[in-house]
């Protein structure tokens, strides 16, 4: 059996890395990109441009529109999907949960949204002594969890009234968020920073930051906290585990392909 070595196999090579580089290019440009402009940045001979453009536009990777611009095609939303299809997040997410663990010595939590609820799908103590009644597979409402904010943040206004349209705000401490009205004024504020608390909301003396994971869509499909009692747990520190959760969910949403979004614009 015989491979492709020397110039031919370096050659294809090449090849491969050019038609990379366009779609990067067309990728990025927000409105598209014009054969010119791509020729220019790339530094191509227009008739190596033209044929690359062909292969990839025949293959649904880019697509030219009316107005003579290249986009993307199809064909990569169609991989991308593939791909984001079998990435299993929970195992994605433990080389970041171990360090976080490390680091911190508290608990970590990996939690999904359903419906107005959190499942909790993974869980790993930290090394000081107190343990957290949670465990993998319970449920908690979302409006008052710091993973559950942290998602329901990034879900479509009018997704969110629905969800919440017939939900009792149940006070678990004085603490706890009693109106959607609030949930709002809350949620927004966490699309501002990336990052959310849990502040005694749903059980007294505990404390917990969180941030969500994204799919490749830009939608967030998971979330990660840091569980801290209040007793270890000053405002300090809070803001310092916030900045920490952040910084290790978006490790996760790149790490499986997942897309983040426009920080410091609130929808």
């Amino acid at each position: 059996m015989s491979s492709k070595s020397g110039p031919a196999a370096l050659a294809g090579s090449s090849t491969f890395t050019k038609m990379m580089d366009v779609v990067r290019l067309v990728a990025g440009a927000e409105t598209g990109a014009a054969f010119p402009q791509i020729a220019q940045e790339l530094d191509l001979p227009k008739s190596t441009l033209h044929r690359l453009l062909q292969v990839l536009v025949q293959q649904r990777l880019l697509r030219l529109d009316e107005d003579r611009h290249y986009r993307l095609g199809h064909g990569v939303f169609e991989l991308a999907r593939l791909a984001w299809d079998r990435v299993d997040v929970r195992r994605e997410a433990q080389p970041t949960i171990s360090a976080l663990v490390r680091e911190t010595g508290e608990t970590v939590h990996l939690a999904v949204l359903d419906g107005t609820e959190v499942v909790y799908v993974d869980k790993v103590e930290g090394s000081n002594t107190m343990r957290m009644a949670s465990m993998i597979g319970a449920r908690n409402p979302a409006y008052c969890t710091g993973v559950g904010k942290a998602l329901l943040a990034f879900l479509p206004a009018d997704e969110l009234k629905r969800r919440f349209a017939h939900t009792s705000f149940r006070a678990f401490t004085p603490r706890t968020i009693s109106s959607l009205r609030s949930l709002d004024a809350a949620l927004a504020a966490i699309r501002k920073v990336g990052y959310a608390f849990d502040d005694e909301e749903h059980e007294l003396g505990i404390r917990c930051a969180a941030a969500p994971i994204f799919n490749f869509r830009g939608l967030a499909i998971s979330s990660l906290s840091v569980t801290v009692p209040v007793i270890r747990c000053d405002e300090k520190r809070l803001a310092a585990l916030a900045s920490r959760i952040l910084a290790a969910a978006d490790e996760i949403t790149e790490r499986c392909g997942g897309r983040l979004p426009d920080r410091g614009h609130a929808g």
